[in-house]
């Protein structure tokens, strides 16, 4: 397979992609939108109550509407033995396997019968038949001699008999040899496939678990803009306020009721992906309990060491390129000589005299003359054109393949110099973040105390409970973004699912 054949290959190999990354973008949309219509929710809001938390209950959770709920373990298990391109993997694997097992029928004995009737002129021969594929029928009779007479004669033969290889110099071995590096090199394929269905399962996991966390800011930022309507509306209504505030207290609930719809839609699209991955029946599964990111991670060399060394796309092509050079030996492997066995038994007629003036039963029509014949032939095709410009051209091939295997490592160690670098900056945005909720709690527990002793007001309250939701919603997409990147690492490492 070329590089371009490869990039195709990942292209088409897995339709869901689109979906995944369709996904991703609405996480990454929810987000920014809950957070700006937060903070312009607390612009317009000029006093306001503390607002109080209400749980609203998805309608995409699995305990309310029978869909299925898993766990990250639980996923991956049920991909392994349900997912469509599992099972596709897992049959090529198969077909590859038994046309490396089909290579050794060579040596299996051809057995044959052949009936024949001819109307032929005899000179110098006395019974005209055709040759078989199943087995090798020499040549017994003989003709009055110097005769162009061309009358014809009938001419009949009933045979049976086998050929059975003996020796063959190593060439149906060399054959084998280039089909068991071919399954070698399936064998890659199907574990690159595995690890790309486990990394899609992983990262539509994290995506429905993340889609979750988007729906929970938007009902925060639902019930503290109703907060303030209600609280616009009463200050309105007392005079304190012209109508204009209510509404536009109305309008920011509006908005925002529109981002928690388009939230709710995400999370059933993340679960309708997650489903599709792990080849489930039902159309929508839930995730539940967050995966543990790995904390212990190699060094920048010591993966791309560890990768080129268990990579599955690295090692199918290193044994491409060993199926290319043993493909190459079993074609050279062609001009060697081959030693078979052969026997045949065979009823036999002639129509014409033969030199000793015998007289023939049946006027050639009815076989009835025995023949036997046992053999050990040595066949040597010393010298073959075709197959000498076919041993060039896979030449060619080999050496195209070697040119792929260093494209392949290079793309593969920047992919995983690329993977570090997410890796890094998920962490570094993760530890930031940790700081900005433990401000953001101590900003709260701080306004909370001074309303309470009335030295505050509503919207001050408002405003920092506000900031803590967006912290925390910051802080668990980060965790989320730092597991998919894990996740990708360890994809690139080959390591096993969890």
């Amino acid at each position: 397979m070329t590089a371009a054949g490869e990039r195709a290959h990942r292209k088409n190999e897995h339709p869901r992609l689109g979906a995944r990354a369709f996904v991703r973008a609405c996480l990454c949309l929810g987000l920014t939108a809950v957070s700006a219509l937060a903070t312009s929710a607390r612009a317009q809001a000029p006093a306001a109550a503390p607002a109080t938390a209400q749980s609203t209950t998805s309608p995409s959770t699995g305990a309310d509407t029978g869909v299925p709920t898993m766990t990250l373990p639980e996923c991956l298990a049920y991909a392994k033995t349900h997912a469509p391109e599992i099972r596709m993997a897992e049959a090529r694997l198969k077909a590859q396997v038994a046309a490396a097992e089909s290579v050794g029928a060579a040596w299996y004995p051809s057995v044959g019968v052949t009936a024949q009737l001819f109307g032929a002129s005899a000179n110098n021969w006395t019974g005209t038949f055709v040759g078989t594929r199943s087995f090798d029928l020499p040549r017994v009779g003989g003709t009055r001699a110097n005769t162009t007479e061309m009358t014809p004669y009938a001419s009949t033969i009933v045979a049976a008999g086998f050929n059975q290889t003996v020796f063959e110099f190593g060439r149906i071995a060399a054959q084998r040899a280039a089909q068991d590096a071919l399954v070698r090199a399936e064998q890659q394929r199907t574990r690159q496939d595995a690890l790309t269905i486990a990394f899609s399962v992983e990262e539509a996991f994290v995506a429905v678990l993340a889609s979750k966390v988007i729906l929970h800011s938007s009902d925060e930022a639902r019930a503290r803009a109703q907060a303030i309507r209600d609280q616009a509306e009463a200050q309105v209504k007392a005079g304190l306020r012209p109508q204009g505030n209510l509404a536009r207290a109305d309008a920011d609930l509006a908005r925002i009721e529109a981002l928690k719809a388009r939230a709710d839609g995400n999370v059933r699209l993340a679960e309708n992906v997650l489903a599709a991955t792990i080849g489930s029946e039902k159309p929508y599964v839930t995730a539940k309990e967050a995966p543990r990111t790995q904390a212990e991670m190699p060094s920048l060399n010591e993966a791309i060491v560890r990768a080129r060394s268990r990579s599955p796309r690295v090692l199918r092509v290193l044994a491409e390129l060993e199926t290319e050079e043993k493909r190459t030996k079993a074609i050279g492997a062609e001009t060697r000589p081959t030693l078979y066995a052969t026997a045949s038994a065979s009823l036999r007629a002639g129509g014409q005299q033969s030199n000793q003036g015998t007289e023939l039963t049946g006027k050639g029509f009815l076989p009835y003359v025995p023949n036997y014949d046992v053999g050990l032939v040595l066949s040597w095709p010393i010298f073959d054109g075709a197959v000498s410009g076919r041993e060039d051209a896979q030449r060619a091939r080999e050496e195209l393949k070697r040119e792929e295997l260093r494209a392949t490592e290079y793309v593969f160690t920047t992919e995983v110099r690329r993977a570090y670098v997410e890796l890094d900056t998920s962490r570094s945005a993760l530890a930031s973040l940790d700081r900005a909720v433990s401000s953001a709690k101590q900003n709260y527990d701080q306004v909370a105390a001074q309303f309470a002793v009335g030295l505050g007001n509503a919207v001050d309250v408002a405003q920092a409970s506000l900031l803590v939701v967006d912290a925390e919603t910051n802080l668990a997409a980060a965790t989320f973004q730092l597991a998919r990147a894990r996740a990708q690492l360890g994809r690139l490492l080959a390591e096993d699912s969890r």
